[in-house]
């Protein structure tokens, strides 16, 4: 009977993880469209923002980083592992 819902609760993730995955696939085509250019300082997309070069990185990166940490945070709370680290990072 345990394993019946092993089975269940494998299947009733499974739409998360697609999700997620999805999701993860998306950020990283906005990153590498949109975000990777201003992280590198082309000089092309930089020049828009010319005297607030400075806040222009400090909220791509800042962004960026969200990004990143997002999709694991989510991942370690759809799996209720590693919760203390999942609250922690969930904080940034």
């Amino acid at each position: 009977m345990s394993t019946s819902t092993r089975s269940d609760a494998r299947t009733n993730q499974t739409p998360w993880i697609i999700l997620l995955v999805i999701g993860v696939l998306i950020g990283i085509g906005f990153f590498a469209g949109f975000a990777y250019p201003y992280l590198v300082f082309d000089a092309e997309a930089i020049a828009r923002f010319e005297g607030r070069t400075a806040w222009i990185f400090t909220h791509v990166a800042a962004g960026s980083i969200a990004l990143f940490v997002g999709a694991p945070v989510l991942w370690m709370g759809i799996k209720r592992k590693q919760m203390a680290i999942h609250r922690k990072l969930g904080m940034v």
